[in-house]
């Protein structure tokens, strides 16, 4: 499928027209990323039964024991595995210009690896 055939069979919209929708709907915007948010976590630990986002909360062994131990549990209800390993996974805050204005956006995992071509898990290994 060519650009043109692609823009066409879908709803592009401009930034402009995103910053205060109308309607519920997926829209294509054809823009440059020109940022990232570096104050925020480009990443979040996901569930690896349901990808979505895990927290950690501390478990006390006994009333009488002062021993704790940090588990990662998913609250997802649909989810079976409530004691998991989180998974990294992107979630990177980008700035998109086009012609008519700016917006920040969130790129999620499949659409971040596309781009990175490395999992997250990799990226956090270089830097630790």
């Amino acid at each position: 499928m060519n650009m043109m055939t692609f823009l066409t069979n879908h709803n592009v919209k401009n930034v402009v027209d995103l910053l205060e929708p109308q309607e519920v709907g997926k829209y294509i915007i054809v823009g440059t990323i020109y940022g990232i948010r570096q104050d925020i976590d480009w990443y979040y630990d996901a569930c690896s039964n349901c990808g979505r986002k895990v927290e950690p909360r501390n478990v006390f062994s006994g009333p009488d024991s002062g021993d704790a131990s940090v588990v990662v549990e998913c609250y997802n209800p649909k989810c079976k595995n409530k004691e998991i390993s989180p998974v990294p996974r992107y979630k990177i805050r980008i700035r998109v210009l086009d012609d008519s204005g700016t917006i920040t956006l969130t790129m999620f995992d499949r659409d971040a690896y596309k781009l990175v071509k490395k999992r997250a898990s990799d990226l956090i290994e270089k830097i630790k």
